[in-house]
């Protein structure tokens, strides 16, 4: 039951005995929006299935982060294979408010780069060095980082030290395995695009060189059967 006054969640158990009646409650206020985020994340992120592209994948990622998770300061990288960085795909507008430019991210950019590179998340949460040519998006306090397969990165910050619980963490984490397949899922789609785009110059050509020849077999065979 949801109590107004204190904005809280109770779970509440009546007894009835011969003497009376015992009412137990407890405050289920944390589980329940847990829940509710859980519901809120499964039902924004099947906008992914309908993605075309990487960038409204990255845009997708990171307004569910700002409108369900409550990470204002969440930004989503690309990995761009040509030039070994990782590339600013899509930002929210408080970073945009506090940051002139989205760095890209490369070798030389520490812990940014080494979750992404060895693929593995990493929660800072104490940010000791920011400077011009880091990744945060300003004077902040923690991060959470998490890679996108080999896709990309997206990462979230916050202005206080230690704002990111286990349970920020593996919401956080939910939300970047779904954008990482649908990555993948819109690579494949363009790979099968492409291929299908080779099949048919290949049909047309092999198609337009037969013509001529099968027209004088067919006259030559007209020919003969007279």
């Amino acid at each position: 039951e949801y109590y107004r006054p204190l904005d809280s969640w109770f779970e509440v158990n009546a007894y009835p005995s011969e003497d009376g009646l015992s009412v137990f409650l407890r405050d289920v206020t944390e589980q329940v929006r847990l829940q509710q985020k859980l519901e809120s994340l499964h039902d924004t992120t099947q906008e992914f299935i309908v993605a075309q592209s990487d960038r409204e994948i990255a845009r997708e990622a990171v307004d569910t982060a700002v409108d369900v998770l409550d990470f204002p300061l969440t930004v989503c990288w690309r990995f761009d294979e040509t030039r070994r960085q990782l590339q600013p795909l899509a930002w929210s507008e408080t970073v945009a408010d506090r940051v002139d430019e989205v760095q890209t991210i490369d070798p030389d950019s520490g812990m940014a780069w080494d979750a992404y590179d060895e693929s593995a998340l990493r929660r800072i949460d104490s940010v000791t060095i920011v400077t011009p040519n880091s990744h945060h998006p300003g004077d902040v306090g923690s991060a959470l980082l998490v890679p996108l397969g080999e896709y990309g990165l997206l990462g979230t910050y916050a202005d206080e030290k230690g704002a990111f619980d286990e349970t920020d963490t593996e919401l956080f984490r939910i939300l970047a395995t779904a954008a990482e397949s649908a990555m993948a899922r819109a690579m494949r789609e363009r790979q099968l695009a492409r291929r299908n785009e080779r099949l048919n110059d290949f049909a047309s050509t092999v198609s337009h060189d037969l013509r001529n020849p099968l027209h004088i077999a067919s006259a030559r065979t007209e020919l003969a059967r007279d």
